[in-house]
């Protein structure tokens, strides 16, 4: 038997491959915001025995009320955990929990660490080097859509690493991630979850000149949006304006996550020297626009 897991590898049209694994496994998870609560709220629901780390006092009585273990720091949660999951806000963050707070040198070795928080390639690499001298195991898995679709069990998950590893980690993934798309060796699927971003900061400014255009021309921008998500002009991006409440609480909920995620495009392209071209052009007044909104991404 196997399990199929969507994303062709070097353009052909073959799903990779991997052995099914259902072994139950003891679960810790490092940043329970607003993207990495429904993940534990799905993996209590199906059962699964989880822990984890916060530092607001609310926030950790509600999730003991859910029956969840809250650990005092990271090394006491990664121990004797079989995966942890980091679901921290920002690249800088996943760096300083994973490697100067102690976390990979404190998981068990052959335990696995799931990193779902957008960053870059060379972070999760170093990661990786640095959990391979304690024999732990990492997997990035880059999360698209909002944590409504995370509760639903459909959040679209970009992965990277080891086959076998992420074999492993496929029972946690579905409980709340459809599809899985595997992308090649660690950093991988961070690789595509910037490109996706990237692409959606593109597609965003044009939906925003479409409603411009759309009231400027008498319409409405709710009906002009929703509409034109059924037409052959439309996208991702139209269906997440056009069902927001107002285009403004869009952009002052989603654009600060764009923002920081964009920020890592750019830097990365910068040390790679890598021409982002008309995406590139295009996301550089959005950037401008978001720190004057937002102030810089921490």
């Amino acid at each position: 038997m196997t399990t199929n897991i969507n994303g062709p590898q070097n353009g052909d049209s073959e799903a990779a491959e991997f052995p099914d694994t259902f072994a139950e496994g003891r679960i810790g998870i490092v940043g329970v915001g607003a993207m990495g609560r429904p993940v534990v709220e799905r993996l209590k629901a199906r059962g699964f025995d989880v822990a984890a780390y916060v530092r607001r006092d609310e926030v950790k009585s509600e999730l003991e009320d859910m029956g969840v273990l809250v650990e005092p720091d990271v090394r006491a949660l990664a121990r004797g955990r079989d995966f942890v999951i980091s679901y921290v806000y920002s690249d800088e963050q996943t760096r300083q929990v994973a490697i100067d707070d102690g976390l990979v040198e404190s998981m068990d070795p052959d335990a696995i660490l799931i990193i779902h928080t957008t960053g870059s390639p060379r972070t999760m690499r170093d990661i990786g080097a640095r959990a391979a001298v304690h024999g732990v195991r990492v997997v990035d898995a880059g999360g698209a859509w909002a944590p409504a679709y995370t509760a639903l069990g459909e959040m679209s998950l970009m992965v990277g690493g080891d086959p076998d590893d992420i074999a492993r980690c496929m029972p946690l993934l579905e409980t709340y991630a459809y599809p899985v798309h595997y992308m090649g060796p660690l950093g991988s699927g961070m690789c595509m979850k910037l490109l996706n971003n990237a692409v959606l900061g593109a597609h965003l400014q044009l939906v925003s000149d479409v409603a411009r255009l759309g009231r400027e021309l008498g319409l409405d921008s709710y009906r002009l949006l929703r509409g034109l998500t059924y037409c052959t002009g439309g996208s991702t991006a139209m269906h997440l304006v056009g069902t927001a409440v107002t285009e403004e609480r869009f952009w002052e909920y989603g654009g600060r996550f764009l923002y920081k995620d964009l920020t890592v495009v750019d830097e990365l392209a910068e040390q790679l020297e890598l021409d982002l071209g008309l995406i590139g052009s295009l996301n550089r007044s959005l950037l401008e626009r978001l720190e004057k909104q937002h102030g810089h991404p921490r």
